[in-house]
């Protein structure tokens, strides 16, 4: 805790400013200096010291000699309402995942590696093939391993662009959900308002309709 700092609020400087007069020499500096800190702050540690010392019999007396108690200088009062470290910038707090989201991730990565491996099969399988298909073709060997590599390649080509489209779609959410999104609140709102306005007509239909009875109703005499 050496290196540690708390923040420096109005209640406790104003608690630590009447000890600048009967401190010792070594603390007096070291508060002084921290009354001039722009940011604030004092050590944790020169706080530790000044308890320590207002629990000397020394410590007492020079506080009775103030009217000041010697409870407000314990390391509970000295602490309350400050904030550790106040300038230190701390890493974002990532939460782990939950069992769901581990298991959703373990369920791509298979998939991932299947596909993988069924690439590199398909990819052996189709040099193979031109190899063998090239051999009743009556060619040397170098151009029927040329052939077996330009089909292993127009394979891996295939592929690798059935991956990619794959992985893009896997990252990057439907825009058909999207669209259908978009789709669904302008109707929600305006069943909301058919509705308001559909009871705020009611009690003026109600009025005509009772008038018109009225109306139809013939006069007593």
């Amino acid at each position: 805790m050496s290196d540690t700092t708390v923040s420096l609020p109005a209640h406790l400087r104003s608690t630590l400013e009447p000890l600048t007069e009967i401190l010792p020499r070594d603390l007096h500096d070291r508060l002084s200096l921290c009354f001039l800190d722009p940011c604030s702050e004092i050590p944790h540690s020169l706080l530790l010291a000044i308890s320590k010392w207002a629990r000397t019999e020394a410590g007492r007396s020079q506080l009775r000699a103030r009217g000041l108690e010697t409870s407000d200088y314990s390391m509970i009062s000295l602490l309350a309402g400050t904030i550790t470290s106040p300038s230190s910038s701390f890493p974002r707090h990532v939460p782990p995942p939950d069992a769901a989201e581990m298991a959703r991730r373990a369920a791509s990565d298979r998939k991932a590696i299947t596909a993988i491996l069924n690439a590199l099969l398909s990819i052996g399988g189709a040099g193979y093939a031109g190899w063998w298909a090239s051999s009743r073709t009556g060619w040397r060997d170098e151009w029927r391993v040329l052939f077996a590599l330009a089909v292993a390649a127009v394979v891996a080509i295939s592929e690798a662009s059935l991956y990619l489209i794959w992985q893009a779609r896997k990252e990057k959410p439907s825009r058909q959900r999207l669209i259908l999104r978009a789709q669904r609140r302008p109707k929600k709102e305006d069943s909301g308002d058919e509705d308001d306005a559909a009871e705020r007509t009611a009690p003026s239909r109600d009025a005509s309709d009772g008038l018109r009875r009225r109306q139809a109703q013939p006069t007593l005499k």
